[in-house]
């Protein structure tokens, strides 16, 4: 491990993370409506799709709530969310379609935030569950100030964004603040950096083509946050990256077991 400039660097990991997505094919856009897929997986590997807030009985609870943020404003769409199957290369399991327009508060230009809180997961190799509440920012004709910036999620821990989500390209640096669920920042918490490694069929909800990156320690890696919470780091390849910081949450513990309670981002990186 190697600390520079109050970044704390840690090699690459090896296994593949639990991350839960928030798919669009563009985060910026003219478009009056944005179709979006939500599904719960391994992002590097294209193999595995996993049952969205999967409970101890093995049953998928699937996601508690769904909102969307604009300026200040937060619109419930969870009863929108209309409930599919996607296919990895190996398997298969739900996912959620949510389509935002104007009868969904997405009227005007400017930033807007889809925030999706799925029940915890159980993990029975880690004996935990794990629960990820994750943000994906669109914006709109181009407009708006750096609402990105503020503090969303009240009540739950949460990544903000200190570097536009939508400016991000190869070889730039996009920064980011792990904050608790009383918006505090968190010091030394491990943060997966993954990359979306196959490409997403909207129409047949699966997983397409031959592997966007075949080096793991260029689509894996882990950081941890420095004495304010924030991290570093430099995407090396264009497309869907997304950051979890484990266990950032207050709470600890879900019907009797270890809860992992991760805010997860998700950015598009464009060339």
């Amino acid at each position: 491990m190697r600390k520079i400039m109050g970044i704390v660097v840690v090699a690459a990991v090896a296994v593949s993370a639990h991350f839960q997505v928030i798919y669009t094919p563009e985060v910026e856009t003219n478009q009056k409506s944005v179709d979006l897929k939500l599904f719960f997986t391994h992002p590097y590997d294209g193999n595995t799709i996993l049952l969205t807030g999967r409970n101890e009985q093995l049953v998928g609870e699937g996601i508690k709530e769904t909102f969307l943020y604009h300026n200040g404003k937060k619109i419930d769409l969870t009863a929108q969310l209309k409930k599919g199957v996607f296919k990895s290369n190996n398997d298969s399991a739900d996912v959620y379609d949510l389509t935002i327009g104007a009868d969904q508060g997405f009227k005007t230009g400017g930033n807007y935030c889809v925030m999706v809180n799925p029940y915890p997961y159980w993990e029975p190799e880690e004996g935990l569950y794990i629960h990820q509440i994750t943000k994906l920012f669109i914006n709109r004709g181009g407009l708006g100030d750096i609402e990105w910036a503020d503090r969303i999620t009240e009540g739950y821990t949460e990544m903000i964004p200190l570097v536009s989500p939508y400016g991000v390209t190869p070889g730039s640096i996009f920064r980011a603040k792990v904050v608790d669920s009383e918006g505090k920042p968190v010091e030394g918490a491990m943060v997966e950096i993954e990359y979306l490694n196959y490409g997403v069929d909207t129409k047949k909800n699966l997983f397409g083509g031959k592997p966007l990156m075949t080096d793991e320690k260029r689509g894996m890696s882990v950081m941890v946050t420095d004495a304010n919470g924030i991290f570093s780091f430099i995407p090396l390849k264009s497309g869907w990256w997304g950051f979890a910081a484990l266990s950032a949450g207050s709470e600890k513990t879900y019907r009797g077991k270890d809860l992992e309670q991760d805010p997860v981002l998700w950015i598009k990186v464009n060339e």
